[in-house]
């Protein structure tokens, strides 16, 4: 810290909700903090949600006195301003399809992120909850650093050693206060950074974001099989993540109480013992879960620590140890396959109900309709059975565009064109629905229903240019035998079905350019020449100038 050195009180540091007090008794939080995988309901024991989560303070060591009582409430007003602005970033983020031009790389990257989850969710792109992380710190420190906020200086990503605090407040020189802004899945996460110098300020907060749900990216969709289908995958990826993250938690509490429990601090005790210990502690861990022992334990130990946000220092570990989070992931993985299986066959199992009872009294096939609810009730739990029901979600908006077209092409078009009338069978055809209710049969229905909505505006596009052309011809004269070749096969290409608009438009703008009147050619006068010898020679000259243009 620079300028004046504040005395501690020595005491542990530990984690509290600022807000409601009973907070500890609930047991809603992580050492009292602010538990990854709650809700705001949980802290408020029945009270009406807010809206915006409440900062965890990180109680000082230092006597609340002096120098310091001044600086509390500049520090509590300039957090609470913060922490609006951290709510504001986090709505923001979430409405990414409005990021597109903001000047930041890190918002960028989410935009770029998110785009790429909504136009593929089956794939979830890596690092896309760290980078919408990334993207709030952005949002909400953009334009703080060096600014004054409730009498204290602003400063952002501060480095000091291996830690940067997203906001860092200073009062004349001095840095009293240090916030991070963070997920709820990682409140806390700040005690395991024990070398890092985040228990040396008399003020620290942490003011938290709700952490991301995938299927937030997707809601923006006007499809209802797409939204839906957006919603099942992102409800997948999130019962894996909810599962994993709250058996890493488990571990983090195991591997800090262990730690606590021990009296353990950087560079005291018998570092070689304690790295034994936390060893032997893993393998056990490990061993509940049925990961066997290797020879790299210590490596995979060490590697587990720094995954989880822990300072491996108390645990005897040097910054010059090798390290692997392999075991720890292998650790994580089978404890959570379980139930990450049972989420997410309860997630099929209520789509497919939930969306069945959508669909009755719908235009879909009766009887197709409860081929579908039998093969739900064989295995209620199936992901094809709850694909295909979402799929039909789409099928009947997808009838009802069919039927429009259907309408219009009987109202507008020419009921005696060849290409109109084998327009209207592939309509009455694909009117019928899809031959079978699963759902790559739908999807491919849907595709094609997708390029027949689309095939009626180029049948009026060639059927314009038809009589573009056939007028042309009257005009000029031209019947089958002096016919010009170019428009012989520009008959040819408007004859094809699919119907080609792209062949209307070529016709089109041959028809433009052969009305275009012809320009004269440009006639380059040569100078008169030198001397008596006016005539012939200017005259050859001007005809050879002629002759070139």
């Amino acid at each position: 810290m620079r300028g004046r050195t504040y005395e501690r009180r020595p005491s542990r540091i530990v984690v509290r909700a600022v807000d409601p007090p009973a907070a500890d008794a609930s047991g809603a939080s992580r050492t009292g903090g602010v538990h990854g995988r709650h809700r705001l309901a949980a802290l408020t024991d029945g009270a009406p949600v807010q809206r915006i989560i409440p900062p965890v303070v990180y109680p000082t060591r230092y006597p609340l006195d002096g120098a310091l009582r001044v600086h509390a409430d500049a520090v509590g007003t300039a957090v609470d301003t913060l922490n609006q602005r951290v709510d504001d970033a986090h709505t923001q983020a979430l409405n990414w399809t409005t990021l597109g031009n903001v000047n930041s790389r890190l918002v960028n990257q989410w935009y770029q992120t998110a785009g790429a989850y909504a136009g593929n969710p089956d794939v979830e792109p890596s690092l896309v909850h760290a980078r919408f992380g990334y993207a709030i710190e952005s949002l909400a420190c953009q334009g703080l650093n060096n600014t004054r906020v409730g009498g204290l200086t602003v400063r952002t990503q501060v480095g000091h050693g291996h830690t940067r605090p997203d906001v860092v407040l200073e009062a004349a020189g001095d840095e009293v206060a240090w916030i991070d802004i963070t997920s709820e899945g990682s409140v806390g996460h700040i005690l395991g950074k024990e070398g890092s110098l985040w228990g040396t300020r008399p003020f620290v907060r942490e003011l938290i974001y709700p952490r991301l749900e995938l299927r937030s990216i997707l809601n923006r969709t006007a499809d209802p099989y797409f939204a839906e289908y957006g919603e099942l995958i992102a409800g997948e990826r999130q019962a894996e993540l909810d599962v994993k993250n709250a058996r890493r938690e488990e571990l983090f509490r195991k591997f800090t109480q262990l730690s606590e429990s021990n009296d353990w601090t950087t560079g005291t005790g018998n570092a070689a013992a304690k790295r034994r210990t936390t060893r032997d502690f893993f393998i056990a861990e490990a061993a509940d879960e049925g990961v066997e022992e290797e020879s790299r334990s210590m490596i995979m130990t060490k590697g587990a620590l720094v995954e989880l946000g822990i300072n491996p220092g108390p645990f005897g570990f040097s910054g010059g140890d090798r390290q692997s989070n392999a075991r720890l992931n292998e650790v994580v993985d089978a404890a959570s396959a379980d139930e990450i299986a049972l989420r997410q066959t309860q997630l099929h199992s209520g789509t497919t109900l939930r969306v069945l009872g959508e669909l009755s009294g719908t235009p879909v096939d009766d009887r197709r309709l409860q081929e579908l609810r039998e093969t739900f009730w064989v295995d209620p739990g199936a992901r094809s059975t709850a694909l295909a029901a979402i799929a039909l979600k789409g099928v009947i908006e997808d009838l009802n565009r069919l039927e429009a077209v259907d309408n219009y092409v009987e109202a507008h078009l020419p009921e005696d064109n060849a290409m109109v009338q084998r327009f209207q069978h592939e309509l009455e055809a694909q009117l019928t629905g899809p031959d079978v209710y699963q759902h790559d049969r739908i999807r491919t229905w849907r595709a094609t229903t997708t390029q027949l909505v689309n095939r009626v505006r180029a049948i009026e596009d060639v059927l314009r240019a038809v009589d573009a052309l056939g007028r042309y011809e009257a005009q000029n004269r031209i019947h089958f035998l002096n016919r010009p070749a170019a428009l012989t096969q520009l008959y040819q290409r408007l004859s094809a079905y699919p119907p080609d608009a792209a062949a209307a438009a070529d016709a089109l703008r041959w028809i433009q350019a052969q009305q275009q009147p012809q320009q004269a050619p440009v006639v380059h006068q040569p100078p008169p020449p030198q001397g008596g010898n006016n005539g012939n020679a200017g005259g050859a000259a001007r005809v050879e100038s002629m002759v070139i243009d």
